[in-house]
Parts: structure tokens; sequence; C-alpha cells
């Protein structure tokens, strides 16, 4: 092997370093390590294995691949008013988000798994539901910004021929997705949970890519355009 195929060798293998356990490290120190481990209240009793609590390798669900949790079976969710959308949001939220509301939506045990090392069960937690804690978001998320709604060229002249004003902007900035919805079962890039949060990193808190918990602007100018721009808000 020559000296330039050994230098990329390494490279790949601090990249892989790198991104394998940078993650990691990320999640041990925040709320989403259930395992016994955690820092925060809600933990297992017992299990030791971080990872274990949303994805397996193995025999995971058929619906979402990989992914180690049940999914809510709630027939319907509430969603905030959408008169001024193009593309209306589905009965079910989709994609990330139904990741993430198996756990937030307080529905799901948190410790009831599809696959605990080779079988299914559960794990003993702190707590059984976050219906118990701070992160609970439960069923009704006419609070929220919308999820799983297609976000595109379409909603973004939709809104400017309602208000007159460029309101709404793709996002440029690398930090935020637009991950896939299934509006009428056609995949769309859209708004979901992991939009604006990255489930595995918290340096910003609330696990925010942009912005901070005091100062939400960085993050919602990345799409919404602000007065000062000439936008809507």
């Amino acid at each position: 092997m020559n000296k330039a195929c050994v230098i990329k060798v390494i490279i790949g293998a601090l990249l892989l370093f790198y991104i394998t356990y940078g993650s990691a490290e990320s999640i041990y120190q925040s709320k989403h390590n259930l395992s016994v481990s955690g820092t925060g209240q809600v933990k297992a009793y017992g299990e030791e294995e971080v990872c274990i609590f949303c994805h397996t390798p193995h025999s995971g669900s058929t619906e979402i691949p990989l992914w180690n949790r049940h999914t809510s079976s709630v027939e319907s969710y509430i969603f905030a008013p959408s008169q001024y959308l193009a593309s209306k949001p589905p009965e079910m939220p989709d994609g990330d988000s139904k990741l993430c509301l198996s756990c937030h939506d307080g529905t799901v045990a948190l410790g009831n798994l599809i696959n605990i090392r080779g079988r299914g069960g559960f794990i003993s937690m702190s707590y059984d539901f976050l219906s118990q804690r701070d992160s609970y978001i439960g069923t009704d998320l006419s609070g929220s910004h919308i999820i799983s709604i297609a976000f595109d060229e379409n909603l973004i002249f939709e809104w400017k021929t309602i208000f007159r004003k460029d309101c709404l902007r793709l996002p440029s900035r690398k930090e935020i997705l637009l991950p896939p919805t299934y509006p009428m079962g056609e995949k769309k890039d859209g708004i979901q949970c992991t939009t604006c949060h990255d489930p595995h990193d918290d340096e910003n808190g609330k696990f925010l890519r942009l912005g901070t918990p005091d100062n939400y602007s960085e993050l919602c100018q990345a799409c919404h355009i602000p007065a000062k721009e000439g936008g809507c808000y």
C-alpha cells in the first residue's frame, strides 16, 4: 500500500471515529441518554445500552428501518390551524416526527421496545411515560409548529400571494433539515421535528439545531423572513 492510500485510510478511520463517537458522546451527556448512566431524571434502572432505546441493528420496526420503538396507535392528532397552507397537513404525523412522538406524545411506555437483545419486552424506567415530565407534548399539537407538511416553492408562493410579502424561504443554513414527508402518499421535502431539533446533539439546549432556548430568532429566521428584511415577521 502506497503512502497516499495509507493517508486516505487513516483519514477515513478518523472521520468514522468522529462521526460515531462524537455523536455518541453528545448523547451520553444529554437527556436522550435513557440508560442507567443518563444524567437526567428519566432513565433506566439497570439497562446500560444507550442506543437501544431508539435503534436496533436487527429485528426492528417493519415500518421504519432499524427503529426499536413501537409507534403510537393514536388515531388522530390536533394540528395548528392550517388555512394558509398550500399542502394541508396529514391527519397523522409521518416520517421523523412519528419517531419523536413515539416517546413525546406520552402514549407509548418509554421502556416498551421491539428488540432487547433478540427478544421484545420492557425495560424498567424511573418514569414509564413522558406525560409525567415537562418534555411531554401529547396529541394536541395545536400549540406547536406544524409538522409533516411539504415545504417547497408552492407554499412560499402562496404565502407571498396572501400576505403580499416574502414571508418564507427555503433554508440555506446547513444545520436546518427538510426531511421527507408524504402528503397523499407522495414523497416531498418537509417540516418535521428534526427540521429544528437534532436528537443526537444537545449542545445548544433543547436539542436545537440553531439558536438557544432563550433566543429562537436564528432558528426561526432560517425559514421565516423577518420584517427587517422586508418579510412578514
